[in-house]
């Protein structure tokens, strides 16, 4: 995982990310500050394509990870969309407390997933000393969305 793919669009550098060019060309080897520039770039540019567009709806990964079934709910419910018996059914399927966390040995893809539990895997699975850089990365735009307490540090 490199930022190269966003630091050789100039239009985006130069309308958005103008402020974080040094820190994506000083990414070096390491794949958790990597993954963390890259976040906050991606997020930097969401946020302010949301501010111009107030109409948009935005999900965070995390809300729909922690709690499935009222965030699913809830976007039916702004795209107006009809809820239902069997939409609620699917949804505890393939999110709810009786799938496994991890995907099988040897898939890369497993759709039905423990949700919730698999965030906090997630999560636990970098250091406390990792999600601190991360914070130290992010934390200027992640603040948006999350406190520090979020990164468990």
């Amino acid at each position: 995982m490199t930022p190269e793919p966003l630091l050789v669009q100039r239009e985006l550098i130069e309308d958005y990310l103008a402020a974080d060019e040094s820190g994506l060309r000083s990414v070096g080897n390491d794949p958790i500050v990597a993954a963390a520039w890259i976040w906050r770039s991606l997020n930097t540019v969401l946020l302010a394509q949301a501010r111009q567009n107030p109409g948009w709806i935005v999900v965070r990964h995390e809300d729909l990870s922690n709690a499935p079934l009222e965030q699913f709910q809830r976007l039916y419910s702004q795209l107006d969309l009809p809820w239902s018996n069997r939409v609620e059914r699917r949804v505890r399927r393939w999110t709810g407390a009786g799938n496994k966390v991890e995907a099988d040995k040897g898939r890369v893809q497993q759709f039905r997933r423990d949700s919730k539990q698999l965030h906090a895997l997630r999560i636990a699975m970098l250091e406390p000393e990792d999600r601190r850089r991360v914070f130290e990365i992010t934390g200027r735009v992640a603040d948006t969305w999350y406190d520090e307490s979020s990164f468990q540090i």
